[in-house]
């Protein structure tokens, strides 16, 4: 989350996760194998080139 924003983060280290997950539900065919919004090893994710 230090990637995210500048100060330290306290909250919940899911947060990026389930947002995540959640826009997965919203915009992929089948949200289990994602096409459009992948991860990427341990670093976080990115969109799919079109």
């Amino acid at each position: 989350m230090g990637h995210l924003w500048s100060t330290s983060y306290s909250g919940d280290p899911w947060v990026c996760t389930v947002h995540v997950y959640n826009r997965r539900r919203k915009i992929e065919v089948d949200p289990v194998y994602p096409q459009r919004v992948v991860s990427v090893g341990e670093l976080g994710y990115r969109f799919a080139e079109a």
